[in-house]
C-alpha cells in the first residue's frame, strides 16, 4: 500500500522497517506461542503464525473431529468431539463449522465449551469458533454446536491442530453434516462419537497454503522497479533478490514528491521510519495497521515514535505472541538516489558470541581441567621448557583472555552504548570480563613455590578463575534470551549437555585422582592446587620425576573430553554465527 509523504530536505537518513505479526507493537522483546488460543486475525486462514514452519498435510493428522450425528436440525444442538486415537496430545486447536460450498465464513454457535477451551467471535459472528486457553496437552474435548436458525444444507467442521511450534495441521475436516429445516434426531444416522475414523480432506480449500503465497510473491508489483526507478529495503536480508520479503518498503522520487510503499506478509503492523540512527525511537514513522478485530483492510498512518518503552499489559483471551522483524539499513542514504538498501551487518554481534563461546566453553574448560588433574602427567616431557600441563594451561588461558577482551570491545563497538534489554547478560558479562582481565595479571605476581604466601595465591587464583568460568557460562545462558541474538530455545539444552558433561568429567577425574593416591607408597597429589594448603609437599624427587598412577586412563579421559568439548563448541558457534539457524537451514535446503 502507498502513502504520499512530506517533502524531504535531502539529508542522509536511514530506513528502519518493522513487522509485527499480530499486534501494534514497536520493538517488543522476545515472542511466545499462542498459549492462550488462536488470535482472531487468523479466523479465515486458520493457519498459526509460526514463522518458517509450514503446515503438515491434513490427511496425516493423528487428531480427529467427530460429530455425533450426520444430520442436525435448524436450531438444534449437535454434539461433536475433537480427539486423538493415539497416545499423542495436542497443545492447541482452532475449530469452526463451515459450508463446504463456500468455506470462508464460520457458521453457527458453539453453545457448550469445556474448561480447556474458549469460544471466540470471528468476523461478525458470535461464539462461532473455539480454541484452547492454554498449551496443556489434550487428548479429547467435547462441544455442542448449534446451526443457524435460517441455514439449510451441508456443513463440515474445520479444525487446526497444533502439536508443537513446528508441527501442526490446518484444514482437518469432519464428515459432512446435513442441516435440515426441522429438528432431526434419527438414531440410524448417528455415528456416535468415535475416534477410530481417519480424518477427511476436501478439494475445497479450507485455507490458503503457504506455498501459494510464496509463488504469488514473485509477481508482486511492489518489487517492480527496485533499483531502477525506486529504492527498496526488505527484511529479512537479501529477500529482494527472491522477491519473498516478509516486510518491504520502497520510495520513489518524482520532483519534490516522495511516494512510499510499505507492505508486510500476514502482519497486523508494518512501518518504516526515517532516522539518524539504527533505532526506531524519536523518529517520524509511516505505518500500516490492520484492525484484526473487525477484520478490516489496513489503514495508513503518519505518527511519531518517542522511543522504546517496556510496558506490561494483561490480555484476556487474546494474543500472547509477537512475530517481529526489525531491520535497519547499514548506512545513511539520500532518498533522491535510487539504491537497494542493505541491512545493518550483524558481523560484530556474531563475532562477539562466537569469541565468547570459543573462550569459555572451549579454551577455559580445557585449561582448567589440565591445571587441576594433570600436574603429574607427562612428567619429564616438557613443552617449551615447561611442564606440559602448565604450558598448555598458560596458552589456553591467554587465548581466553584475548578472545574475551576482543569480544567485549566488539559488542560495545556494535551497540555504541549500554544494552537497553532487561536482561542480566550485560552486567554479568562485564563482571566476567573484569575477572578474566585481572586473572593473568595476578598470575605474574605469584610467589615462589617455597614461599609462605604461595598457598594464599593458589587459593585466590583458583577461586577467581572458577568464579569467572561459572559466571561466563551463566552469562551465555542469559544470552539465549536476547532478541538480537536470534537463538532458538533448544540452544539451552546444548548448554545443559555441556554443563552436565563438564561436571561429570570433573567428578570422574577426582575419583581417579583419589585412586591414584592410594596406589602409591608416598602421597602423590595429582591436583594442580595441591600446595594451596601447604608449601611443603611430602613428594620426594623420585615421585616428581614419574607420572602418577593411572596416567594412561587420565589421558584417555582427556581425549574424550577434548572431542566432546570441541564438538559442542563448534555446534554453538555455528548456531550463533548462522542465526537465526532455522531460517538459514531452510535457505540452505532450498538451494
Amino acid at each position: 500500500m502507498s502513502n504520499d509523504v512530506l517533502n524531504h530536505d535531502g539529508r542522509n537518513q536511514m530506513l528502519v522497517a518493522l513487522l509485527s505479526g499480530c499486534v501494534l507493537a514497536v520493538l517488543v522483546g522476545r515472542g511466545y506461542a499462542y498459549s492462550r488460543g488462536a488470535p482472531d486475525q487468523v479466523c479465515q486462514s486458520m493457519t498459526p503464525l509460526h514463522q518458517g514452519a509450514p503446515p503438515q498435510t491434513p490427511g496425516t493428522s493423528p487428531f480427529l473431529v467427530t460429530p455425533a450425528l450426520l444430520q442436525a436440525g435448524q436450531g438444534s444442538p449437535l454434539k461433536l468431539m475433537v480427539s486423538s486415537p493415539s497416545e499423542l496430545t495436542f497443545a492447541g486447536f482452532f475449530l469452526q463449522a463451515r459450508d463446504p460450498r463456500d468455506p470462508l465464513e464460520p457458521l453457527g454457535t458453539f453453545t457448550t465449551v469445556p474448561g480447556f477451551a474458549q469460544a471466540i467471535n470471528c468476523a461478525s459472528g458470535i461464539r462461532n469458533a473455539v480454541t484452547h486457553v492454554n498449551s496443556t496437552g489434550k487428548k479429547s474435548l467435547q462441544f455442542e454446536w448449534e446451526p443457524p436458525a435460517d441455514y439449510e444444507g451441508p456443513i463440515q467442521f474445520n479444525a487446526t491442530f497444533v502439536q508443537d511450534y513446528s508441527t501442526f495441521w490446518v484444514g482437518v475436516l469432519s464428515d459432512k453434516v446435513e442441516v435440515a429445516k426441522r429438528s432431526v434426531n434419527n438414531p440410524a444416522q448417528s455415528t456416535g462419537i468415535s475416534t477410530t475414523r481417519a480424518p477427511k480432506t476436501s478439494t475445497v480449500p479450507a485455507y490458503v497454503p503457504e506455498v501459494e503465497v510464496k509463488a504469488a510473491a514473485t509477481d508482486d508489483p511492489i518489487y517492480s522497479g527496485c533499483g531502477s526507478t525506486k529504492s527498496c529495503f526488505g527484511a529479512p536480508d537479501q529477500c529482494l533478490d527472491t522477491k519473498s520479503c516478509t516486510a518491504v518498503t520502497t520510495v520513489q522520487v518524482e520532483g519534490d514528491r516522495y511516494t512510499f510503499e510499505v507492505k508486510g506478509k500476514g502482519a497486523g503492523y508494518a512501518a518504516v521510519a526515517l532516522s539518524e540512527d539504527s533505532k526506531m525511537g524519536d523518529d517520524s514513522v509511516m505505518e500500516c495497521a490492520r484492525d484484526s478485530v473487525q477484520n478490516r483492510p489496513a489503514n495508513v498512518y503518519l505518527s511519531y515514535n518517542t522511543g522504546k518503552t517496556n510496558a506490561r499489559s494483561s490480555v484476556t483471551a487474546g494474543v500472547a505472541f509477537h512475530d517481529v522483524i526489525y531491520e535497519a539499513s547499514s548506512d545513511g542514504y539520500i532518498l533522491s538516489e535510487i539504491v537497494t538498501f542493505a541491512s545493518v551487518s550483524k558481523l560484530l554481534l556474531r563475532l562477539h558470541g562466537a569469541f565468547m563461546i570459543a573462550a569459555w566453553i572451549g579454551a577455559a574448560s580445557v585449561g582448567i581441567l589440565l591445571a587441576r588433574y594433570f600436574k603429574q602427567t607427562w612428567v619429564g616431557k616438557p613443552f617449551c621448557g615447561k611442564d606440559q600441563w602448565f604450558a598448555w594451561h598458560r596458552i589456553l588461558m591467554l587465548l581466553v583472555w584475548s578472545l574475551t577482551i576482543t569480544a567485549f570491545v566488539l559488542i560495545f563497538v556494535e551497540l555504541k552504548s549500554w544494552s537497553s534489554e532487561d536482561n542480566p547478560h550485560a552486567i554479568l558479562g562485564t563482571v566476567t570480563t573484569l575477572l578474566a582481565f585481572f586473572q593473568p595479571i595476578g598470575a605474574l605476581f605469584r610467589p615462589h613455590p617455597g614461599s609462605r604466601r604461595r598457598p594464599i595465591f593458589n587459593w585466590l587464583h583458583w577461586l577467581l578463575g572458577n568464579m569467572a568460568h561459572i559466571l561466563a557460562i551463566v552469562t551465555i545462558f542469559f544470552a539465549i534470551e536476547l532478541s538480537k541474538a536470534q537463538l532458538p530455545e533448544w540452544t539451552t539444552w546444548i548448554l545443559v549437555v555441556y554443563v552436565a558433561f563438564h561436571v561429570a568429567m570433573h567428578f570422574v577425574l577426582s575419583v581417579v585422582g583419589c585412586a591414584s593416591e592410594r596406589t602409591t607408597s608416598s602421597r602423590v597429589n595429582s591436583f594442580p592446587m595441591s600446595d594451596r594448603t601447604s608449601s611443603r609437599s611430602p613428594l620426594n624427587d623420585a615421585d616428581r620425576r614419574t607420572d602418577a598412577p593411572l596416567s594412561c586412563f587420565r589421558k584417555l579421559l582427556l581425549a574424550l573430553y577434548l572431542v566432546v568439548i570441541i564438538v559442542l563448541t563448534v555446534v554453538l558457534i555455528l548456531v550463533v554465527v548462522l542465526a537465526p539457524i532455522e531460517e538459514t537451514w531452510e535457505k540452505f535446503r532450498g538451494t
